[in-house]
């Protein structure tokens, strides 16, 4: 016995099986997509929600630049306007994996987070850290020094609080000199800061070569490690 339209209906089920592919693949490259572009050439300040002024964004940028090269830890400060779903803590560590932060036999990166709408902030660590940059440590960063200036609105403030805390924190050894004030009305502040390895602003040439464990604008991140530390909002 025939069934002349069992060919019509196999087919309908092939094709509803390939769009449901497709659309699986879609939206698994979206998803990927959805986290910034590593900078070519690389910097350690990416501020895709405009939180900072372009002064003290290159104050930091500097700051971090002269870090890594004297002591080859690689810290990176990137502000996102959302999270698109995810949670800050995994995009941070999403973020540190696919840009290749740290060095890779140190697997020394940290990643600082700021989420704007979420107002969520993030401290991710590389295992390389791991006795170093610990959870106690993180959490009170974010609570004690960063959140209560992002509360104001202060984002150039708190991070260099922050950022002054950490970078001792990962290198004990690192010289501290003082970290420059803020310069816009935005960011400024009269509440003190720890001193820190942040040197003052320096030229940058467009084509700024990488620092050390940044060699390659495509690095390979297999076996990369990231620790688990703190997130918190400034509600």
């Amino acid at each position: 016995m025939r069934f002349p339209h069992s060919y019509p209906f196999a087919m309908f089920r092939f094709l509803v099986f390939v769009f449901a592919l497709a659309l699986g693949l879609s939206h698994t490259a979206t998803a990927a997509g959805e986290l910034p572009a590593r900078p070519n050439p690389f910097t350690f300040v990416t501020d895709k929600a405009q939180l900072l002024s372009e002064t003290d964004a290159k104050k930091l940028e500097s700051g971090l630049r002269s870090y890594a090269d004297n002591n080859g830890t690689q810290v990176v400060v990137v502000t996102v306007p959302t999270l698109d779903g995810r949670t800050v803590a995994d995009y941070a560590r999403a973020l540190g994996t696919a840009w290749g932060v740290g060095q890779r036999n140190q697997n020394n990166g940290v990643v600082v987070l700021i989420s704007a709408q979420e107002r969520q902030v993030s401290i991710q660590a590389g295992s390389g850290l791991r006795s170093q940059v610990t959870p106690a440590l993180t959490d009170r960063i974010i609570s004690q020094e960063m959140a209560p200036q992002f509360k104001q609105g202060r984002y150039f403030a708190g991070l260099r609080a922050g950022l002054n805390t950490l970078l001792q924190a990962a290198n004990p050894g690192s010289a501290p000199t003082q970290a420059p004030a803020a310069t816009s009305p935005a960011t400024t502040t009269e509440a003190p800061v720890a001193s820190a390895p942040l040197d003052e602003p320096m030229e940058q040439p467009s084509s700024a070569p990488f620092s050390p464990g940044m060699s390659s604008p495509t690095p390979s991140h297999r076996g990369r490690a990231w620790v688990l530390c703190c997130w918190a909002p400034w509600r």
